[in-house]
């Protein structure tokens, strides 16, 4: 029946065309990145928890236009490796990140961190139990974390994420955490 291909056609490609919008309408509600960062200003800060740890983190790391060195020296601290207590300097760039992430929900939610700076020794430990793990992780080099906001869905934290792009979002409802990355927009 070349009508009926010919009939459906058009439709199947306007639900699809009408089925992405609805995907970059949700997406739209959240600002890009460099955006977000604006309506912040000078004085940035961020509030974690370590639910394995039980413990928080309260800090303005971004003042008068500057990092400050010891508010960041806190956060790698907080951020160690779970394993070896190992610390990493986080990437800054990161903390603007979780920053922007956390601003969309209201700043005081805080973000509940899973996983942050991990050695390659707690890497490779991982990445041998699981395939989900990545050998060359952005873990390795404080470039990652895995956060869940509690009262916002994994979904909803998966959107403000991927509307910042800022880097790669990766979506684990199966063990409740989003990774976040400051490294080349992607998705998984």
């Amino acid at each position: 029946m070349p009508g009926h291909s010919e009939t459906n056609a058009p439709q199947l490609n306007r639900r699809k065309l009408l089925g992405g919008m609805v995907g970059v309408a949700a997406v739209s509600a959240f600002p890009p990145l460099h955006e977000a960062m604006a309506t912040l200003g000078n004085n940035r800060s961020v509030s974690l928890y370590d639910p394995s740890r039980m413990t928080s983190l309260d800090v303005t790391y971004f003042q008068d236009g500057w990092y400050s060195p010891d508010a960041l020296a806190q956060i790698n601290f907080f951020m160690r490796d779970r394993r070896n207590d190992q610390i990493m300097q986080m990437d800054p760039q990161l903390v603007d990140l979780m920053c922007a992430v956390q601003s969309q929900f209201g700043a005081q939610l805080p973000i509940h961190l899973v996983s942050g700076y991990r050695s390659p020794a707690t890497n490779a430990y991982l990445a041998a139990r699981s395939g989900r793990v990545a050998q060359n992780s952005y873990h390795m080099y404080g470039r990652a974390a895995d956060i869940r906001i509690p009262g916002v869905s994994l979904a909803g934290l998966r959107q403000a994420a991927l509307a910042l792009q800022g880097g790669g979002v990766g979506y684990y409802p199966s063990s409740d955490f989003v990774h976040i990355d400051n490294g080349p927009i992607r998705n998984w």
